[in-house]
């Protein structure tokens, strides 16, 4: 699975899963790339790793399906 980093965007609206625990961005691409279906059962086609809070999010659609809900995050930071 390859990723497209996008710092300070969000995809608002599709949000199906989330993790508290997870430390790293690189843990939270593992979980969409690997384990959302099994996990939360649903195919994960994008993510939001807000890294203060070590929050990972995972989404139904991606950046190229919902240009429109893809918005800039200007009060947290977010990959």
């Amino acid at each position: 699975t390859v990723f497209v980093r996008v710092l300070q965007m969000i995809l608002v609206g599709f949000a199906q899963g989330l993790r508290h625990d997870i430390k790293t961005a690189e843990q939270c691409q593992d979980m969409c790339a690997r384990n959302a279906i099994e996990t939360f059962g649903f195919e994960c086609k994008s993510l939001m790793f807000y890294n203060n809070d070590k929050e990972c999010i995972l989404n139904t659609e991606d950046h190229l399906d919902k240009p429109e809900m893809f918005i800039n995050e200007d009060e947290e930071l977010v990959i």
